[in-house]
């Protein structure tokens, strides 16, 4: 509750009338006027007992990528590494984290219920600070089936009414569908892509069944032309991407900007909404040297790119911000995502890493602070 004696203020009458107003905005909890700006979640840095535990840990294991773990890893006297943030002493380090990068949110991969992959956002739920960072849910479009589709609409609505859900600036519930198993998805759905409109519309009507406006919905993929197809089929608002680069091979991370903020605007020439995607790196050599199980491709070892400076990552983010403010008809979410917080391994992260000395380097989250909030 907030309490302010006006008469005290001293002030003229125009500018006690516009701090009621400021006020009152506030109380309602509406969405700001400047693009809000998340970062994607993959918490798969939990229990070493875990297979995913130990597949990431394993990926980060030698030397050369020491410098990418993240800050509650270990590395003992032997050069064994164990990264466990299956925590809440870590998690609220973490929110404090995305509290100094000014991060707004936080887009969490959700997977099926009991799920040890969902532990990050039950913490994140569980946290007295989680109102220091919103949140929203990005989930597989594959997951989505004809016999569950109901019961998943359901699920996501009532986290969409839970306190501290992203909305966009006209305040719809902010909500992305990852669409990276377009193959996978024809085989549970049918070759169509409208087939998958009624999974959408039941977000819609389990939202506003609980009183919420229209979730705000975006297709992420790579593919734009296929994004721009499967939106307009299946009712979804925008398109986006999970993950974006330009195959470089040992290029420098100077070059992958240009490529990124180019993709926004061939995103934007196929007459579709766009949520810009900004990418903090990529470099997944340590999944090719030590493959984790549940990927099956293979690509150069030498296709990467070297990483951010904190400076470089911090201007690419404000770039976002920047298309977002200058195109309010396509970017009309007013809101940015980036990859990633937390995907280490495959070279992308803004979640503070750990030095040779044990502490955290915060770099890039201090750098990103500085330019989201001058």
């Amino acid at each position: 509750m907030i309490g302010i004696c006006m008469s005290t203020l001293r002030v003229p009458a125009v500018f006690r009338l516009l701090l009621i107003f400021s006020i009152a905005v506030v109380a309602r909890g509406e969405p700001p006027a400047a693009p809000v700006v998340g970062a994607i979640r993959w918490d798969g840095w939990h229990s070493d007992a875990d297979s995913v535990g130990q597949a990431v840990a394993k990926s980060l294991s030698p030397p050369e990528f020491h410098y990418r773990i993240p800050f509650f890893g270990k590395v003992d006297g032997e050069g064994k590494l164990a990264v466990n943030g299956d925590n809440a002493e870590t998690m609220e380090r973490e929110i404090a984290y995305a509290k100094t990068a000014h991060l707004d949110y936080w887009a969490f991969i959700s997977y099926p219920e009991g799920n040890v992959m969902n532990r990050g956002l039950e913490l994140y739920l569980a946290s007295p600070h989680r109102s220091d960072v919103h949140f929203c849910i990005i989930t597989e479009t594959a997951q989505w089936r004809p016999d569950n589709y109901e019961k998943m609409a359901a699920r996501y609505a009532a986290l969409m009414a839970q306190p501290g859900y992203q909305t966009t600036a006209t305040g719809r519930p902010l909500f992305y569908f990852l669409n990276h198993g377009a193959a996978a998805l024809k085989k549970i759905w049918g070759e169509e892509d409208e087939k998958f409109r009624p999974a959408v519309e039941a977000l819609r009507k389990a939202a506003n069944f609980r009183e919420l406006p229209d979730p705000y919905m975006a297709v992420m993929t790579w593919d734009k032309v296929g994004a721009k197809k499967f939106a307009d089929a299946t009712g979804i608002d925008a398109i986006s991407a999970y993950a974006f680069q330009g195959g470089a091979h040992a290029a420098p991370y100077a070059k992958l900007p240009p490529v990124v903020e180019n993709f926004w605007e061939e995103q934007r020439r196929t007459g579709a909404k766009v949520i810009p995607l900004a990418m903090s790196g990529w470099d997944r050599r340590p999944r090719l040297k030590n493959p984790v199980p549940w990927e099956h491709f293979v690509t150069a070892l030498d296709q990467y790119y070297e990483p951010a400076t904190a400076d470089e990552l911090a201007q690419h983010v404000g770039h976002a911000v920047a298309w977002c403010r200058a195109h309010p008809d396509v970017a009309d979410a007013q809101a940015v995502i980036v990859y990633a917080w937390n995907e280490h391994d495959e070279g992308g992260w803004l979640c503070p890493t750990l030095r040779p000395d044990g502490s955290p380097d915060t770099g890039r989250i201090d750098a990103l602070g500085k330019v989201l909030r001058p």
